[in-house]
């Protein structure tokens, strides 16, 4: 196999060949696409042209709720991520953001007994819109993360 990279210009390319045929990766902002220009089917093939995933470590808000499904257990719950920047004034500023989770008990998902206020977790999911009408009548929009994988871990040391 023989890979070579082009770049410096707005596109990228890599050209591959390989012991069936020749093809070309243009990189082009998220989207991959195939040049396979000796494959008489395929001309342009394209790949991971939308991505949902999201990845978050933080701290649970509050015990999780946890309700029935079905047979399936769903928990919900907050969780406060945060980030340091300097701010004009060169002072330390913390600014936090809070997230809606809802995890479905299942694989690559910790037992729901062990998700409590205050744990560090990190999860990996994806975001997803519900629109719902309140109990006033109003339609609302809520943004809120389905977890897909989701795990304790230890928060980082801050020096």
């Amino acid at each position: 196999m023989k890979i070579q990279l082009f770049g410096g210009g707005p596109e990228p390319c890599i050209n591959v060949s390989t012991r069936f045929y020749p093809f070309s990766l243009l990189l082009r902002g998220s989207f991959v696409l195939y040049f396979a220009p000796e494959h008489q089917n395929t001309s342009i093939m394209i790949e991971n042209e939308f991505l949902n995933r999201v990845e978050l470590r933080g701290r649970v808000g509050h015990d999780p709720k946890v309700f029935s499904v079905g047979d399936a257990q769903v928990a919900r719950f907050s969780l406060a991520t945060n980030e340091a920047f300097r701010g004009k004034s060169g002072e330390l500023r913390e600014e936090v953001t809070w997230h809606n989770i809802s995890a479905w008990a299942g694989r690559n998902i910790m037992d729901f007994k062990d998700i409590r206020k205050g744990s560090f977790v990190s999860l990996v999911g994806r975001l997803r819109n519900t629109r719902y009408t309140s109990s006033d009548g109003t339609e609302r929009n809520m943004v809120e993360v389905v977890a897909g994988r989701l795990e304790p871990c230890l928060p980082a040391v801050r020096e």
